[in-house]
């Protein structure tokens, strides 16, 4: 569907671009041809007639195939799996060190609970 658009897009590029060179080329020529035949060479906008819809659908396909051509997507992908790695990198070592932090409360706790005992079974 998107190389149809754009197959139809180089058709009518060339199309204007012939009935262009027609004119400039020889513009009375071009012009009493248009007459004696009773055709004329066309309207740059002939076979264009084209809604909004279309319009969109068009612009999001020829954006769609710019980004399978480019090589941002995989950058993007390699992006995340780097963020992800560093994330759980990060998740563990907290976890490791709020650990430590857990086990070195404890202890003062337990010092402090004991220095109390003793400290009141003196009096």
């Amino acid at each position: 569907m998107i190389r149809e658009g754009v197959e139809y897009a180089d058709e009518q590029r060339e199309f204007r671009a012939d009935r262009r060179s027609r004119i400039a080329a020889a513009p009375e020529q071009a012009v009493q041809a248009e007459s004696e035949s009773g055709k004329s060479l066309g309207s740059p906008f002939e076979g264009w007639v084209i809604n909004s819809e279309e319009r969109h659908m068009k612009r999001f396909f020829s954006k769609i195939q710019k980004f399978m051509k480019s090589e941002d997507g995989p950058t993007a992908v390699e992006y995340a799996v780097m963020l992800a790695l560093i994330v759980i990198v990060c998740l563990a070592a907290i976890q490791a060190v709020g650990q430590q932090a857990n086990s070195t409360f404890t202890n003062i706790n337990t010092s402090l609970t004991k220095a109390n005992s003793k400290a009141t079974k003196v009096n």
